[in-house]
């Protein structure tokens, strides 16, 4: 065999080598992407309990008195924040996965 050659053996090594990189990549993303689904579905949740505290204190705000509605009222402004906040937060994070 004239040494410009390589076995066949070193030919099929360097074939999958590619492969193997490839694959092992492929495992961190799969993770990286499940740990961000986790992550995304977590704050969806406590999202979630948020908004369902901004119903309650919206329907409670309809039969408030005055000086509860002003309390209230300002309970509700951080929420709607914290919502509007969480939500631009969630869209990031979903743009990247």
């Amino acid at each position: 065999m004239p040494n410009d050659e390589m076995p066949y053996t070193d030919i099929t090594y360097d074939a999958t080598s590619p492969k193997r990189e490839l694959a092992r990549l492929r495992d961190e993303l799969r993770l990286q992407v499940h740990l961000a689904r986790a992550e995304v579905r977590s704050q969806w949740e406590e999202l979630e309990k948020k908004w369902t505290l901004l119903q309650s204190r919206l329907s409670v705000l309809e039969v408030a008195g005055e000086e509860s509605k002003r309390e209230i009222g300002q309970a509700v402004r951080a929420l709607v924040q914290e919502l509007n906040e969480g939500y631009a937060r969630m869209r990031g994070a979903l743009a990247r996965v």
